[in-house]
């Protein structure tokens, strides 16, 4: 957050103006698709028994819901990584570690919370923005992690309207 302050306030004081977009994946924990995470882990190196043993640990996970002393019947959970467990957290973190691949512009990470921002000047840094924030979409849509429009904010520090080239 300091890394990210201090940038902003750097861009105001050279009379800079600051697109910010806030992004946030809906129901992140539990959307995470377990095939997706072990090929993303496959990919990055993990070895093959560290593998077996994530599998192990989210295949064959059930759930059902109590209330009012009813219970649901038992149902399989094919995504999502386990809230409160060692585990849970890293897992996340590796399957969206790829998201800045795809943008120019600067992101910054916290769980499911996601800023996105880029000094505006002029209209081409504001093609450049879109730009990512299309490819931010592609990415969600290609892992079926989508962003939540409703949490999703965009925000302007300094001038808003970019000078013209």
């Amino acid at each position: 957050m300091i890394r990210v302050m201090n940038d902003w306030a750097k861009s105001l004081d050279q009379n800079m103006a600051v697109h910010i977009i806030y992004l946030d994946f809906m129901k992140a924990f539990d959307k995470v698709s377990h095939e997706y995470l072990i090929h993303k882990l496959e990919n990055v190196g993990i070895h093959q028994k560290i593998l077996y043993w994530i599998q192990d640990f989210l295949n064959g996970r059930s759930q059902s819901v109590t209330y009012n002393n009813h219970t649901s019947s038992s149902t399989a959970v094919a995504s999502g990584v386990p809230q409160g467990s060692v585990i849970g957290p890293a897992s996340f973190v590796s399957f969206i570690n790829d998201l800045p691949d795809g943008v120019s512009s600067k992101l910054y990470m916290f769980a499911d919370d996601t800023k996105l921002y880029k000094n505006i000047v002029n209209d081409m840094n504001c093609q450049q923005l879109q730009h990512d924030i299309d490819n931010l979409v592609t990415w969600s849509t290609k892992w079926c992690l989508m962003f939540n429009p409703v949490k999703c904010r965009i925000m302007t520090l300094g001038h808003s309207s970019p000078v013209s080239d």
